[in-house]
């Protein structure tokens, strides 16, 4: 029964590593953020801390972190090319694929800190930069009118 409970373990830590190297292939969202949302991100800190402070536990957090590094490098060689396939054929489907993503992690976010208090400060801060991020995907580089060469008008988006 041990080896079907290790078995188990190591399976789900290489889906955890896949979500996470597929996560760092999306635009507009990170691993650790995947990590969060997981619930993982803790054991993650953990484990690297006990790698780097040469803690009793060293080998195991190496081994996990092993572990979850094995999949996130298979997924990022295997599925970015199909991401770069489907961002070239299918680039609106995935957009919204990955808003929907970004947005669908908003609750796990959100529940998994126990502080957080609603604000007009917090709220006026969220909105603005909902408002600056949405001008910065829908204006074009022409409606700045910067120059006439299209290429320097896209380092004002740097």
């Amino acid at each position: 029964m041990k080896i079907w409970s290790k078995l188990y373990n190591i399976t789900v830590t290489i889906i955890h590593g896949i979500a996470i190297g597929i996560a760092n292939l999306i635009p507009g969202v990170s691993g650790g953020t995947m990590a969060v949302v997981l619930g993982i991100y803790q054991t993650i800190i953990d484990a690297l801390h006990a790698v780097f402070t040469w803690s009793s536990e060293k080998w195991n957090a190496l081994r996990y972190l092993t572990i979850l590094g094995t999949g996130a490098i298979l997924s990022v060689i295997f599925l970015s090319k199909t991401f770069l396939w489907l961002i070239e054929t299918r680039a609106q489907h995935l957009s919204f694929f990955f808003i929907g993503l970004i947005i669908g992690s908003i609750p796990g976010l959100w529940f998994s800190q126990d502080n957080i208090r609603v604000s007009g400060r917090n709220i006026l801060t969220f909105l603005s930069s909902l408002l600056l991020m949405i001008s910065i995907t829908t204006l074009t580089p022409e409606a700045f009118a910067l120059t006439g060469n299209p290429l320097q008008t896209h380092f004002l988006y740097l």
